[in-house]
This record gives C-alpha cells, structure tokens and sequence, in this order.
C-alpha cells in the first residue's frame, strides 16, 4: 500500500485513480486532482461517471469501458471528459480490472495540446487543400481562357492570310486580265502601226522603242501577277507552280536552281498547306 501511494503521489502527469465494481471512486491520486480540479476528499466514494461529459454519459459509455475491461482485460480510448470547473479537456485513458473482481484502475493522461496541435495541423492542411485546389482552379480557368485567345488568334490569323491570299488572287487576275490584255493591245497596235506604212528613220526608231517598252512592261506585269499568286497554284498545284518559280527565279538571278520534290506525287495537298509552301519557297 505504501508502494502504491508513492508512485500515485509522484506521478503528477497522470491520473490514476481506482474504482469499486459499481464504478464509485476508491483512491484519488494528486495527480487526477491537477488535472480533473477535484479535491480527493470531494471524489473519493463518489461515482466516477461525472468525469464523462453528458452525452458520454447519457450514451452509456462508463458502462461499456467497465464491461470491455471486464472481458478483454483492459479498455483503452481517447474522449473529452469534463474538469470540476465545466471545461473539457482531451485525455487518453485505460481501465483495467482489479483481481478478484475488486474493482477498476484507471490511469489518465492528458492529450489537449497535442488534440489542439492535431486540429490546427489538420485545419492548416484542408486550408492549404483548398488554397491548392482554389488555385488549380483559377489556373485551369486561366489556361481555358489562354486556350480559347491562342484559338481565336490563330483563326484570326488563318483568316487573314487567307483574305491576304485572296486579295492576292483577284489583284493577279486584275493584272493578267486588265492590264496584261491591254499591254498586249498596245503592243500589237504599235506593231500594226510600224508594219502599215513606210516611216521616216526617226517615226520608226520610236515605235521601235514604244514597242520594247510595251513589251517590256507586259513582262514585268505578268511576272508580278505571277509573284502575287501564280495561276499554276490554283490550276495544277504545287509542283508545277514551284517549278515555274525556280525556273523564272533562276532565269532572272543567273543562279542555278536544282529542285527536287519528295511525296507530292499521291494527290494535292489541302489549299492552304501548298500555299505556305509556295510562300516558304518563295521567300
């Protein structure tokens, strides 16, 4: 007995106390008085269920750790039980049974700081879930709408070039059609003029010039028409069109031009695919 009065005054971080079969307190340790705020005289013969806090109570649970220490030989759980002063507090219990039926021991620590810490850590964590999740969130938006801008502008783009495109088209046609044709009418004109009726040397020099000049200018019309969209890239693809543009190219420059095509030959490519090509090649 004095053995076991010195170890329950010493150990003052814990509560040990001891129960009679009906659950009524027998012995109270300083140590259960620090932490419930009860005196030993105020405990001692008094039922230990009002350590329990009302719904415990009201559930039943002082006669379930009594029945599970009786059966399994020690009952251990972690609950909020409730102080003289009406605070609660969180503590890690175990019951065990006396010999030969003599009631219960019970020893008590006191869990509230690392419960507290338990819950601000796992507050910290579900904050932290949701600033990510929050976060993911805003930049899954963010990238949606950097997805549908970068989709807009390219279509934008696609539209452009290909008005670019088409506006090439209709000034090429405008060149070869209108202005090529009537080039041409001038030529022949100045040629019938020549050709109808002896001139003097100087009336005849300058047709001769007029008619270079006319001539001349219809080739750099037909060649511009050609550089803003050769009629060969609409008619019979790209092949034929890049190798008109190297041929002239190298006519004009002086440079030769060796060029090898690789897999055009199975049909024509969609039309804006040759048309970056051409545009590729050509610059």
């Amino acid at each position: 007995e004095e053995r076991v009065r010195v170890i329950m005054a010493s150990a003052t971080d814990y509560a040990i106390l001891t129960l009679a079969p009906d659950r009524t307190v027998t012995t109270w340790s300083p140590g259960a008085e620090a932490m419930f705020g009860y005196a030993a005289d105020e405990m001692v013969g008094r039922s230990g269920d009002v350590l329990f806090t009302p719904e415990d109570r009201a559930a039943g649970a002082p006669e379930q750790e009594t029945a599970t220490a009786r059966r399994d030989g020690r009952a251990a759980d972690e609950r909020f039980h409730v102080r003289k002063d009406g605070s609660r507090f969180y503590a890690s219990g175990v019951l065990s049974p006396l010999a030969d039926g003599g009631g219960f021991v019970k020893v008590l620590r006191d869990l509230t700081d690392r419960k507290r810490m338990e819950d601000e850590l796992r507050n910290a964590r579900d904050w932290l879930e949701g600033q990510v999740a929050e976060r993911t969130a805003a930049l899954t938006a963010t990238l949606g709408t950097l997805e549908r801008e970068m989709d807009r502008r390219a279509d934008l783009a696609r539209r452009l070039a290909s008005a670019q495109e088409d506006e090439r088209r209709r000034v090429a046609r405008d060149l070869h059609d209108s202005v090529g044709q009537l080039l041409t009418g001038l030529s022949l004109a100045v040629k019938a003029a020549a050709t109808a009726a002896p001139l003097p040397p100087p009336a005849a020099a300058r047709l001769a010039d007029a008619q270079r000049l006319a001539d001349d200018l219809g080739r750099q019309v037909h060649g511009l028409a050609v550089r803003l969209r050769p009629t060969a890239l609409d008619d019979i693809g790209l092949a034929a069109a890049l190798a008109q543009l190297t041929a002239e190219w190298a006519a004009r420059t002086g440079v030769p031009v060796d060029l090898q095509l690789t897999g055009l030959d199975d049909g024509r490519l969609p039309p804006e695919v040759e048309t970056v090509l051409y545009r590729v090649v050509q610059e």
